[in-house]
């Protein structure tokens, strides 16, 4: 099993623990919802304002307009009831009347019958004023107002007398029959539009309003006007207030404070003035800032509570994922003792049951693996792993050097002796011979019997190589074997003797067997043929092919040569007996050259003499 430590150190000091991120990610999550619900409310709000504000400028600018067309109908009848005084008529048919005692005249006799009017003035056929209740003031445009009225019409217009504005209407004043009628003057009569004025329209709308004149300010009633006097206006944004649309209102800034303005324009009428009423928005949505401070106020106990319960939340979430981790980190170290005991009805004690059957799983798998593990070479398992191509059914075939050991007359030794004597003996004489074979990199592939059959594959490594050492493992075996009788006879168990049959040739070298049930392990006529090599040598002997002893002759020396027909093949084999080498007095290994006669592998037909060179 491959185990990966769990993650320790500086990484792990700067996690961030998951009840954290949950109470953080609901925290945030409540903000965006609150901020984003008040904003789209605000926008809403704002929007209906704004909406409200344009329609009740529009309803206001009616309201100005009503009120110009209702003072013209009644300066008009005041007109008609002034031009048809006595006095008037007097001061425009008597010559000798100056001027001074004509003013006296409309001041303190007309004027005091016409309460509602401000201005009362009378000017003869010509346009040349002779009389004015303005005392000492000079009327301007005399002869743009009167001009109308010489014509026979009636004149409408406003006057700038002083610092206010006077709405005017003028009539004709006629003399003689209506067949042959003259204008014999022009009366007009005014009211001036002042403060209070401003005000009353103010308390009946709730619109700021301010009456304009050019870029400034006449008069002007409520909180956007009240800084705006005549002499300094304030306009919105920098922009006069004469700019301001007459048509859609607009959204300006006076003073830091919005408000919704629209300009008021009285076409028709000679120097009529503008007006600018404007309704604050901000004034309007003052409402919202209480919103936003009990939004806030709750925004903020939502968060607290919300963070008390994703708290409370995560670290019930994170409790049983602690444990869990707990005991992944036991099972890890191969500790499968531990069980999960998750107190909830939830999927989580859903996951902790799983566990608990990955454990029991796990459990059961190493059971069989140490007990039926000691089938399967552990070397092979760690080369299978190491290349996940050879973990597919089917192999490659390749030469590699192929060993079969079996003991001699083990049937008559397992005869003398008990069934368990025979186990135990067996056991004791496999565990060494293994040993000595992973020691040289082979694989044990297969127990036959009382036989052993392993590989040394030259793949990471070259031919001659595999097979000194397959030779050497023989070599070992035999010597070892000697230890293993010392150790058995003890207790009272006989001696074995057993003989090693070494060959190297082509073989298929991969899974055998099916998706059910398989083994790493060599098949092919060479696997054959080295058992038959193993059942010509005698106890104690090592038998090698004429192959294998043409890559091994270096480390060799023959003991003796021979050529058998071996069952199952056509022709016969050149098999040597072998023993290890022996070095000289000095270390050194000794040569010689012995002439031979023996079949060659090439013809088995015509015996000849064969020049070997081995270490005799």
């Amino acid at each position: 099993m491959n185990k990966t430590p769990p993650t320790e150190g500086a990484a792990a000091r700067w996690r961030f623990p998951f009840k954290y991120k949950l109470a953080l990610s609901i925290a945030a999550i409540l903000l965006g919802v609150l901020s984003g619900t008040f904003l789209v409310l605000q926008a809403r709000i704002e929007t209906n304002a704004v909406e409200s504000i344009k329609a009740d400028l529009q309803t206001t600018r009616q309201m100005v307009i009503g009120l110009i067309e209702e003072r013209s109908a009644r300066l008009h009848e005041s007109a008609r009831s002034v031009g048809g005084s006595e006095l008037v008529r007097i001061i425009l048919t008597d010559p000798t009347l100056d001027r001074l005692t004509a003013d006296d005249i409309v001041a303190e006799e007309v004027m005091p019958r016409y309460p509602q009017l401000s201005l009362i003035s009378v000017a003869d056929h010509q346009g040349r004023m002779r009389a004015s209740s303005a005392l000492g003031a000079r009327v301007e445009h005399v002869e743009a107002l009167s001009s109308p009225s010489l014509q026979g019409r009636v004149g409408l217009a406003f006057l700038r007398i002083g610092p206010s504005y006077q709405q005017v209407t003028t009539l004709p004043v006629f003399v003689g029959p209506r067949e042959r009628r003259e204008v014999l003057g022009v009366v007009g009569v005014g009211m001036a539009w002042t403060v209070g004025d401003l005000v009353k329209i103010r308390t009946l709308s709730g619109a700021d309003i301010a009456l304009l004149a050019g870029e400034g300010i006449v008069a002007g009633a409520g909180p956007a006007f009240d800084a705006a006097d005549k002499g300094n206006p304030r306009p919105p944004d920098g922009m006069p207030f004469n700019r301001v649309s007459a048509v859609s209102p607009e959204i300006h800034d006076i003073g830091g404070e919005r408000h919704v303005l629209l300009r008021i324009e009285t076409h028709g009428t000679a120097g009529a003035p503008a007006f600018v009423i404007a309704r604050s928005l901000d004034a309007q949505l003052a409402f919202v800032k209480e919103i936003r401070r009990i939004m806030i106020q709750f925004g903020l106990l939502g968060i607290a509570v919300g963070l008390a319960v994703s708290l409370a939340m995560a670290t019930g979430i994170a409790r049983p994922i602690r444990t869990l981790t707990a005991v992944a980190r036991h099972i890890a170290r191969d500790n499968y003792t531990l069980q999960v005991h998750v107190r909830s009805h939830d999927e989580f004690a859903e996951l902790g049951e799983a566990f608990n059957q990955m454990i029991a799983g796990l459990q059961e798998r190493d059971l069989i693996r140490d007990t039926f593990g000691r089938y399967v070479d552990r070397e092979v398992a760690q080369k299978l792993l190491s290349r996940p191509e050879s973990l597919h059914m089917g192999g490659q075939k390749r030469d590699v050097v192929i060993m079969m050991a079996d003991i001699r007359g083990f049937s008559h030794l397992s005869e003398q002796i008990s069934p368990e004597a025979t186990v135990l003996l067996l056991n004791h004489y496999f565990a060494r011979m293994i040993g000595i074979i992973k020691q040289h990199g082979g694989v044990v592939v297969d127990f036959v019997g009382d036989g052993l059959l392993a590989f040394f594959d030259p793949l990471d490594s070259d031919a001659p190589t595999a097979a000194g050492m397959a030779v050497a493992c023989a070599f070992q075996m035999q010597r070892q074997l000697a230890e293993v009788n010392e150790e058995t006879a003890r207790d009272a168990l006989p001696r074995l003797a057993i003989g090693i049959g070494l060959n190297t040739g082509p073989a298929i070298v991969g899974n055998i067997g099916s998706n059910e049930r398989a083994k790493y392990g060599i098949v092919g006529a060479e696997v054959n043929l080295t058992q038959r090599i193993q059942g010509e040598a005698g106890p104690g002997e090592v038998v090698l092919s004429e192959p294998m002893f043409a890559l091994a002759r270096e480390s060799v020396a023959v003991h003796r040569h021979f050529e058998r027909a071996l069952k199952g093949f056509r022709n016969s084999r050149c098999l040597f007996s072998v023993t290890p080498r022996e070095p000289a007095g000095d270390g050194a290994v000794t040569a010689s050259r012995v002439s031979i006669t023996l079949p060659t592998c090439s013809s088995r037909n015509t015996p000849q003499s064969l020049d070997c060179s081995y270490d005799g």
